[in-house]
């Protein structure tokens, strides 16, 4: 550093000069505007100085390298489809970018994986073959009504309550009885007569339950 403030006239036509004319605090008497008062050369000096060292700065070629898991350096932003394919392991991922890779399909959880997943809406609750989103309590209800939710002789489900009219007819197989539905089956299927009243009938109901009583 020494040598290279020293060589100063190399860099002459670059000098400039800190005062003209103007006497320098410190230069002896009669140095009046002269330029070889001892601060003025000093000062030319430091300015020489100055403007060698940010040549040489300016000259140097600095190559930064690449920051990687385990070396500081730099690195691109990734653009938004970079950031969503999720296979680009060296462009820096910001919160906007971040977003994008929640909402994208290839962040979606599988059976094996974590990840994200959508909200179904009432027809993909009640259709029951989705197997991508998830079900809130609302949708639950939804498709538990749902005629495909319903129990059959191979599956377990839900069922509506039988009507009366539904009850007495004895066709229907795919509500359920009540208690009081029970009751009015046999009330509208059962009758109580005498054997005398029974024999007297002509013809005979097929459809209902009998009961021969004293």
């Amino acid at each position: 550093m020494a040598d290279e403030i020293q060589r100063e006239d190399e860099f002459d036509e670059d000098i400039q000069f800190i005062r003209t004319t103007d006497r320098v605090l410190g230069d002896p008497p009669g140095t009046r505007g002269t330029l070889t008062g001892p601060i003025n050369v000093a000062l030319q000096k430091i300015a020489n100085a100055l403007t060698y060292l940010k040549n040489r700065i300016e000259g140097l070629t600095v190559t930064v390298p690449n920051a990687t898991t385990t070396t500081r350096g730099i690195a691109e932003i990734a653009t938004k489809a970079e950031a969503e394919g999720l296979a680009d392991g060296t462009r820096i991922t910001p919160p906007v970018r971040v977003h994008d890779i929640v909402k994208s399909d290839n962040a979606q959880a599988t059976t094996t994986q974590r990840g994200t997943v959508k909200r179904a809406d009432q027809n993909l609750g009640e259709a029951a073959v989705d197997d991508e989103t998830y079900m809130t309590p609302r949708q639950v209800r939804h498709a538990r009504r749902h005629a495909n939710a319903n129990a059959s002789e191979q599956w377990r489900g839900t069922a509506k309550v039988a009507t009366t009219a539904q009850a007495e007819a004895a066709t229907d197989d795919t509500t359920m009885m009540t208690p009081a539905k029970t009751e009015d089956y046999f009330d509208h299927r059962v009758v109580k007569m005498t054997q005398a009243a029974f024999n007297a009938l002509n013809p005979k109901p097929a459809d209902q339950i009998t009961l021969i009583v004293g």
